[in-house]
Parts: structure tokens; C-alpha cells; sequence
């Protein structure tokens, strides 16, 4: 399953956005078998975190996936 590090910019209900660290942003879904839930997903962007997702590629979305996401820093820098 491919993946993507880089950092929550916008998370709205059931998406986020995640910038990664070629500066080009992507849409991601929270997939069922993720293990988040959608209120999870404000903390992150509230501090900018950075995070590493497995993904899908479905036909027929508009947008990835997010089947695991994993928070690389558990604290943001100072």
C-alpha cells in the first residue's frame, strides 16, 4: 500500500488536506478501516502536525483514501 508524509493544513469533517513535502497538497477521505474519526482529524491541523498515511486509490473518488494514519511528531516543534 503506497504512503505519504507531510503536514495537516485543513481538516473538515471526514477529509484533510495534508501539504506533503514537495509543497503539492492532496485530498485524502477517511477510509472505514482507518481507526480515526473525523473529530481526531481538528488537533492535527490545529498544530500543523506531521503525519505519515496509507492509501487507497478508488476509482470513482475524488480523492485518496486514508486507510491507516500515523502522527510522526507527537508534539509540535519549538
Amino acid at each position: 500500500m503506497p504512503d505519504m508524509t507531510g503536514i495537516v493544513v485543513i481538516a473538515q469533517e471526514g477529509r484533510l488536506q495534508l501539504m506533503d513535502d514537495a509543497g503539492v497538497s492532496h485530498l485524502f477521505l477517511l477510509g472505514p478501516s482507518s481507526g480515526a474519526e473525523p473529530q481526531q482529524l481538528y488537533p492535527l491541523q490545529a498544530r500543523q502536525a506531521r503525519v505519515r498515511i496509507a492509501y487507497s486509490e478508488p476509482p470513482h473518488v475524488i480523492g485518496l483514501l486514508a486507510e491507516r494514519i500515523e502522527v510522526l511528531d507527537a508534539e509540535p516543534a519549538a
